[in-house]
């Protein structure tokens, strides 16, 4: 393996950085409900209504998914370039492989997410990013399963 970040490494490692990043920007946005009746009635019926934004970390460890597997894709990328002598399969997969797996782990997830009904909360900028990033680190595992010295060293 060379020292030297292919594009479809710099795609992963970009991917990872804004998954990273994501993870603490606004996922679901509250605000102030809306609602005909008001908000000292509700109180007093006991109905707690959310509201302000959280993040990623406020639904720990559903929404962080796509942040682990970006990391690991990211870890093992950066690894690669320093230990040049890592094994190429681990378990019986490539980490080829195992970089789309991470990748279809991560979309999925966010993609699970993004369609959850939150009742009257916004999606935020931070689960829009992460679906984003997702993508990304999928596509670029893919573009790394398309390098001719990776389609060598596959089994």
């Amino acid at each position: 393996m060379s020292k030297k970040f292919t594009p479809s490494d710099i795609v992963i490692l970009a991917s990872a950085v804004v998954l990273f990043v994501a993870s603490f920007l606004t996922w679901i946005d509250f605000g102030s409900p809306r609602l005909p009746i008001p908000q000292q009635a509700l109180q007093q019926l006991g109905i707690d209504i959310p509201r302000g934004t959280e993040n990623a970390w406020d639904h720990f460890p559903g929404f962080v998914y796509p942040l682990i597997a970006g990391i690991i894709a990211g870890v093992q990328v950066v690894l690669e370039k320093v230990r040049p002598n890592m094994p190429d399969h681990v378990g019986g997969f490539s980490w080829t492989q195992i970089d789309v797996l991470l990748g279809i782990w991560a979309l999925l997830s966010v993609i699970a997410v993004a369609f959850e009904d939150f009742g009257y909360g916004d999606k935020g900028i931070g689960l829009w990013l992460t679906l984003i990033a997702s993508a990304g680190l999928l596509v670029g595992a893919l573009m790394r399963s398309r390098e001719p010295a990776r389609a060598t060293a596959e089994p």
